[in-house]
């Protein structure tokens, strides 16, 4: 199914690690554990829609989580020569939710098109 020296790289790391990937069409012929992968993740991602399609999401979470994700604020802190391990934290916890909520939006987003095209087929 995939030649081994070129595999899609949607599936070179774990679903929904959190870490961007853009190519989820590439893989349509996917392995059977990652159909199945997508399978359960449904829920998980039709749950994680709805919470990013609210107000309270779009209009005080996700910027609190965006200005909080800005290490600037720890190079100030070294410079003044403060403690910046708490809020080296918080601008890693920011960033690694952010960019795991937005990559199952993608997810979501991609398994749509995929599904709606399967359709089309049939």
């Amino acid at each position: 199914m995939f030649d081994k020296k070129n595999r899609p790289k949607a599936f070179t790391g774990t679903l929904a690690s959190g870490l961007p990937y853009e190519d989820f069409e590439a893989a349509v012929e996917t392995p059977d554990s990652v159909k199945d992968n997508l399978e359960k993740m449904k829920p998980m991602i039709k749950a994680i829609r709805e919470m990013a399609a609210t107000e309270g999401w779009s209009m005080y979470v996700a910027p609190f989580l965006e200005k909080k994700r800005n290490p600037t604020r720890i190079l100030e802190m070294i410079e003044k020569g403060e403690d910046a391990k708490t809020e080296a934290g918080f601008v890693k916890l920011a960033t690694s939710l952010l960019n795991m909520v937005n990559s199952i939006l993608r997810t979501g987003a991609s398994l749509d098109r995929v599904l709606a095209e399967k359709k089309d087929e049939d």
